[in-house]
C-alpha cells in the first residue's frame, strides 16, 4: 500500500477528479439504472489504468482536463469489462462485494455493462483525437476477442505458450497498452516516447495478468476480493496449469479434471486438484499451501443422525386402521319448491297418510 501511495503521489489531485467523474455517472433519470451504477462505482478499486494514463501524460505540458477525461474513459471501460466478465463467469463477489448478476440477474448486468461501455466511448470522443479514438475502438475489439478465445479453448489441455500469451494480451494487457499510449499521445509526446510508453504498458499488463493467474492458486478470497480457483473451474488454462501439465505429464489431476465432464460440470474451486498440484510442487515451487485449510475452530462439527419420533405399536396401528371414519353430515336441502305446487303436494301427502292409517274398530253391537 505504501508503494502504491508513492506512485500515485504526483497525480493525487488529478486522480481525485477522475474519481469524481466516475461517481457522477449514476446521476441519470432512470432510477433502476442509477441504482445499478451506484452499486458498481461505489466500490473503489486500485485505479491502476487511469493512473497510468495520467502518469504517461506528465512528461509534457498540456491541458490536464483532456487526459483526465481519457483516464475516466479507460477506467469506465475496465469496469464495464468486469461487469461482463462476472456475468459470463457467474461470479458472485467482486472487490469484496456482491456482483450485479448475483443481485439483479444476468440480463440487468449485461445491459448495465453495455451502458458503461457506451459511456466510456463518449468520454473518448470528447478528447477530439482521432488516433486515441481509433486505438480505443481497437481495444474493445481485442477485449472481446480475448473473452472468445478463453471460451473456445476451455478444458483444452493442449494449448501452447503462444496461444496463452496472445489471450492474456487481448484480455488484460491491451487496456494497459491503451492507457499508457493514449496519455502520451494527448500530452503531445513525440513518437519515440509514445512507442516506449506503449511497450511499457504492454509489459506491465502481461506481468499483471500472469501474477493474477498465480494468485488464483496462491491467494485467498479475502486477499484478492474475488473467488479463487475460478480459472480452473471454468477450464481456463493459465501459466501455472501449463507448468503443471508440462512437469507432470502422467497422472496429472488437471488432465483428469478436463477429461471428466461430470467433475468439471460442478461449480466452485477444485480443492482436490489444487491440493494435488501443491503436493507435487510442480506449479510454483512455493511453500505456501495453495488453498489454506480451515483452522480447527472453524471446522464443521460432525453430523449426528437427527432424533426420530417413536412409532406407534403395530397392534395399535391396525386397530386404528379398522376404525371407520365418522360419517359425513348430509348437506342441507336447498332445492327451491315452486309455490304453485305446494297445495297439490300437501293434498297428495294427506291422501297417502289416510291410506296407510288402520281402519277404525266397528262399534255396532
Amino acid at each position: 500500500m505504501q508503494v502504491a501511495t508513492t506512485i500515485y503521489a504526483p497525480i493525487e489531485d488529478r486522480l481525485a477528479r477522475v474519481e469524481a467523474n466516475l461517481r457522477a455517472l449514476p446521476e441519470i433519470r432512470s432510477d433502476f439504472l442509477a441504482r445499478l451504477l451506484s452499486h458498481v462505482f461505489d466500490t473503489v478499486g486500485k485505479r491502476m489504468r487511469p493512473a497510468l494514463t495520467l502518469l504517461s501524460s506528465s512528461f509534457h505540458d498540456h491541458d490536464p482536463r483532456v487526459t483526465e477525461i481519457m483516464a475516466t474513459a479507460v477506467e469506465a471501460l475496465h469496469i464495464a469489462t468486469l461487469v461482463h466478465d462476472d456475468t459470463v463467469d457467474d461470479s458472485s463477489v467482486r472487490r469484496g462485494r456482491a456482483t450485479l448478476n448475483s443481485l439483479w440477474g444476468r440480463n440487468a448486468a449485461v445491459l448495465a455493462g453495455d451502458y458503461i461501455f457506451a459511456k466510456s466511448a463518449t468520454y473518448v470522443c470528447d478528447t477530439g483525437d482521432i488516433r486515441v479514438i481509433r486505438r480505443f475502438s481497437e481495444t474493445i475489439m481485442e477485449l472481446s476477442t480475448g473473452e472468445l478465445q478463453e471460451m473456445s479453448a476451455a478444458y483444452n489441455a493442449e494449448q501452447t505458450m503462444e496461444q496463452y500469451l496472445e489471450r492474456i494480451y487481448n484480455k488484460t494487457a491491451s487496456l494497459f497498452t491503451t492507457a499508457c499510449q493514449s496519455g502520451a499521445i494527448l500530452s503531445g509526446a513525440p513518437d519515440d516516447q509514445v512507442a516506449a510508453l506503449k511497450d511499457y504498458g504492454y509489459n506491465l499488463g502481461m506481468a499483471f495478468q500472469i501474477m493474477d493467474d498465480i494468485l488464483d492458486f496462491e491467494a485467498s478470497e479475502e486477499d484478492v476480493g474475488k473467488p479463487v480457483g475460478n480459472d480452473l473451474s471454468h477450464g481456463t488454462v493459465t501459466l501455472p496449469v501449463m507448468m503443471a501439465l508440462r512437469n507432470q505429464p502422467d497422472d496429472n489431476p488437471v488432465r483428469a479434471l478436463f477429461d471428466n465432464p461430470r467433475r468439471r460440470a460442478k461449480p466452485g474451486p477444485r480443492r482436490g486438484v489444487h491440493r494435488r498440484l501443491h503436493r507435487h510442487r510442480r506449479v510454483l515451487h512455493s511453500r505456501r499451501r495453495l488453498l489454506p485449510r480451515r483452522p480447527p475452530t472453524a471446522r464443521r462439527p460432525p453430523r449426528h443422525p437427527s432424533p426420530r419420533l417413536p412409532r406407534r405399536p403395530r397392534r395399535l396401528r391396525k386397530h386404528h386402521a379398522r376404525i371407520a371414519p365418522p360419517p359425513r353430515s348430509l348437506p342441507p336441502f336447498t332445492t327451491a319448491i315452486p309455490s304453485a305446487s305446494l297445495p297439490s303436494f300437501r293434498a297428495e301427502r294427506s291422501v297417502a297418510e289416510e291410506s296407510r292409517a288402520p281402519a277404525p274398530a266397528s262399534t255396532t253391537p
